[in-house]
């Protein structure tokens, strides 16, 4: 587990808007901002850098305008603005990320950075406290504000929740799309074993055909049969047989050569890198 360091905290007290808090992540710096609203917001080229984007505008031009915005803050350097993002933009980033630890960046952020900035609570600044003291009716406007302002808070944490769900959901299709190196359609099985192999499960060609045949995607018949799709398989989708030809001495000869469908290879290389599949298994 990642430990956060809060290098720039305000204590217990939750700092002014416009203050940086700094956490840390596999040794990358990650600065948010707290909005006047209580909003929290990420220094886009943080996110960028911890993710692997070559640029944050690659990262940034993905993002819908209000997940994306600037902001002034308070630097040692004195006041600059940056390019910031909002929490659901975080997830969407995470989601086009090709990183590996994209996904456990996105559980860093909502498990540990999030927390450890919410849990200081709201905060009065020293004129609001000021004016809270002398207008009583400031209490009331502000009681008002506050309510609005987390019901919206409310509100965007739904549509980050929603947003994280799909995360989760898509991994096996984020897995799939680093390992077969955005290929469309059909590949040979080989590729299927290489992009096991990159996922981090060793893999040959030989093995994912023997377990092909062996849990019935393929044909055990010798003969023409051989390795040909098998109807449940065909009527599943996950496989496709086409047809070559192929010249030898004695003449020219048809040969069927599976080729795995797109939901094919998501259904193989989720269910290896889930451990659902083994390559050992034997039927």
């Amino acid at each position: 587990m990642n430990t956060t360091t809060i290098i720039a905290a305000g204590g217990d007290v939750m700092p002014p808007a416009g203050q940086l808090d700094v956490f840390e992540f596999d040794g990358v710096e990650v600065r948010t901002v707290t909005d006047p609203d209580g909003q929290t917001l990420f220094v886009a080229a943080d996110i960028a850098r911890a993710l692997g984007y070559r640029m944050a505008s690659d990262m940034t031009r993905r993002l819908d305008d209000d997940e994306r915005g600037t902001r002034s803050v308070r630097t040692p350097g004195g006041d600059q603005t940056m390019i910031v993002i909002t929490e659901s933009g975080v997830y969407a980033a995470v989601l086009g990320s090709r990183v590996e630890g994209a996904t456990r960046f996105r559980r860093w952020v909502t498990g540990e950075v999030l927390p450890a900035i919410r849990r200081h609570g709201g905060y009065l600044t020293p004129q609001a406290a000021e004016a809270a003291l002398s207008d009583p009716d400031f209490i009331i406007r502000l009681a008002t504000s506050l309510k609005e302002e987390r019901a919206a808070r409310a509100a965007a944490e739904q549509r980050a929740t929603a947003l994280a769900a799909r995360v989760e959901a898509d991994a096996p299709h984020t897995r799939l799309g680093r390992a077969v190196s955005e290929s469309e359609g059909d590949v040979l099985v080989k590729a299927v074993a290489d992009a096991l192999t990159q996922e981090g499960i060793p893999c040959s060609q030989v093995q994912l055909f023997r377990w092909l045949r062996a849990h019935g995607w393929l044909c055990r018949s010798q003969g023409d049969m051989w390795n040909r799709p098998t109807k449940w398989a065909l009527d599943k989708g996950y496989v496709r047989a086409v047809e070559h030809v192929v010249n030898t001495r004695s003449g020219s000869r048809l040969r069927w050569v599976p080729r795995v469908t797109g939901l094919g290879q998501q259904v193989l290389v989720d269910g290896f890198t889930t451990g659902r599949f083994d390559l050992n298994e034997e039927k």
